[in-house]
């Protein structure tokens, strides 16, 4: 089952920001025009805020700006009557900017850790109650990917351009070539980096588990270990990149569950407009919140969660060109990755255990079948559109009911061919994003044809305060209407976002699916708080509710979870 709930927004500027952040930290100017009265800097406060860091500027009054990469800084100059007091009072609590000053009149200058790059600006109006003054906000994320092309550039400025309100954007090429970005030693962007995370997790499930019998019957508690670390090595001013990711983790009670993978392990050129990547790594598509049914070059990691954000490091060869008329991607894969899931002493899992040695293929060199997959992207104004197809193994696999060697009941798993095309939609305007996926399917003894749509609104400076209310909703469509085929043929997705934007990037997300005809739920909900620079908490719930017997979630009406999470990034 997929339900990830996270913000496809963020997520597209996630992608769009690693293919582009060389580009944009070394040549992009922003200048917003408006036509607004001077304005006094009232103060200036940066965090991390959703994997990046957010620079908020108060602002007795609304006013023009310009957001320029130099030297080794980011530069924000307001317009030449606004003041700025000398003694800025700042408060940094984390992220990548240790210091805001004043420098030539209207200009702050960002001492940065490491370069970065302007993921999107714009201007919070004041609150009519008072408890806040006009805000600049100003998104960066650090500048170490290689993955830097104009055309990508262009497209990523597109984005930041529908994201703004009331303002007008143009821009420019002052810094392109300029900036002192290294010395005969090499560029800032060449070298070393380590980063990652470890974590605890605990699960707690309200009732006990009816499959199977004792003895072996899941405890309603569980504990486990994971960590996942990056290593990183960048050369020739940054166009060529060598990755490696592995993950693993430690599960006290499911065997299955302790697994180890590599996720990434790959490296990746640039070469003007081309990019070439070879290896294992992770590639993600599609825009709705509920399902990715569009993302298909990646396998679902089981072991991890079932709301299908985990996934498998792929291995496979890339060729990616960028043009004024969009960016053409293809790829060539091998090594199935297999899906897994929970262990007999695991939870969430199905009434009978998985036989994988029995696994079935319908291609006749099994895992080593070559995947093949294209993908054309654009945006058109404010509107991002994506093609693509795929041929090769269904990541799905359809369980067979059958028997071990010793004659007990198992299920084994089946991945047939398919040929799936698949179309993605996100629209901008404003605090308002319109997204879509749709996809149809060939596969043995049917068509499938499904689709996704709906909208994002968010409510910035909520109450009058500094917190964001996203609200949203998408409707679920497929025209398998047994139920045992596909829990999602009729349903509506709704959920709100809350955001803080505090210093601890405090945030709360609760949302459901509604089965339409059954009736039946699924809930969720999570919540997340920073601790400090480095630890971060995290409280999920996930709950079935009113699931009937010809529901493929049936299986889990029993095992409703708590899960809290304690990580800790380095």
């Amino acid at each position: 089952m997929k339900t990830v709930m996270k913000s496809a927004k963020a997520r597209s500027l996630r992608q769009t920001t690693v293919a582009s952040a060389m580009a944009l930290t070394v040549s992009t100017a922003l200048s917003v025009t408006a036509d607004l009265s001077a304005a006094e800097v009232l103060g200036a406060r940066a965090a991390r805020h959703d994997g990046h860091t957010r620079l908020v500027i108060d602002l007795s009054q609304r006013t023009t700006y310009t957001i320029r990469s130099e030297d080794g800084q980011v530069k924000v100059a307001l317009a030449d009557d606004v003041v700025v007091p000398q003694k800025l009072k700042t408060t940094i609590s984390a992220g990548i900017v240790t210091n805001v000053r004043a420098e030539d009149g209207s200009t702050l200058a960002l001492d940065l850790m490491a370069p970065a790059t302007v993921m999107r600006s714009y201007i919070l109006p004041a609150s009519q109650a008072g408890h806040a003054p006009h805000r600049l906000v100003v998104d960066l994320a650090a500048a170490p990917q290689p993955l830097q092309f104009a055309a990508v550039a262009q497209a990523n400025d597109a984005t930041m351009l529908n994201t703004m309100s009331d303002t007008t954007v143009q821009y420019s090429d002052d810094t392109a070539g300029g900036g002192d970005w290294g010395d005969s030693s090499g560029s800032v962007f060449d070298g070393f980096n380590i980063d990652g995370y470890a974590e605890i997790e605990g699960r707690i499930f309200s009732q006990g588990s009816q499959e199977p019998v004792p003895p072996s019957r899941p405890k309603r508690q569980t504990l486990s270990f994971a960590i996942e670390p990056s290593f990183s090595y960048t050369w020739d001013d940054g166009r060529s990149l060598l990755a490696f990711t592995p993950f693993m983790r430690f599960d006290s009670n499911d065997d299955d569950r302790t697994h180890f993978d590599v996720r990434e392990l790959k490296w990746v050129g640039a070469f003007d407009a081309l990019e070439v990547r070879v290896g294992v790594d992770k590639l993600f598509w599609g825009v709705t919140e509920s399902q990715h049914i569009v993302d298909i070059i990646n396998q679902d990691d089981g072991l991890e969660d079932v709301d299908g954000e985990d996934k498998l490091g792929q291995p496979l060869v890339g060729l990616s060109y960028e043009t004024g008329v969009g960016t053409f991607s293809v790829y060539a894969m091998t090594y199935f990755r297999e899906r897994r899931f929970a262990g007999p002493k695991g939870r969430p899992r199905g009434p009978l255990p998985i036989d994988y040695r029995q696994t079935q293929y319908e291609a006749g060199s099994d895992k080593w079948h070559v995947d093949l997959a294209a993908r054309w992207s654009h945006i058109f104004g404010p509107i991002d559109i994506a093609v693509s197809h795929f041929r090769g193994t269904s990541r799905d696999p359809v369980l067979i009911q059958g028997l071990n060697a010793v004659g007990d009941p198992v299920l084994i798993p089946r991945y047939n061919l398919i040929d799936q095309t698949g179309i993605e939609l996100q629209g901008t305007f404003g605090p308002v994003l319109l997204k879509a996926e749709g996809i149809r399917k060939a596969q043995p003894g049917e068509n499938q044809y499904a689709g996704i749509a709906g909208f994002e609104y968010t409510i910035y400076g909520l109450g009058g305060g500094s917190s964001d209310l996203g609200i949203l909703a998408e409707y679920l469509w497929d025209n398998r209407t047994k139920p045992i085929d596909n829990p999602f043929e009729d349903d509506l997705f709704v959920a709100l976002r809350w955001t803080a934007n505090d210093v601890s990037d405090t945030t709360l997300l609760g949302g459901a699916i509604l089965d339409l005809d059954t009736k039946q739920k699924f809930i969720l909900i999570e919540a997340s708080r920073r601790l400090g620079d480095h630890w971060k908490l995290s409280v999920d719930t996930r709950l079935f509710v009113s699931v009937p017997t010809n529901d493929p979630l049936f299986f889990y009406r029993d095992d409703d979870f708590v899960q809290i999470k304690l990580q800790r990034f380095f």
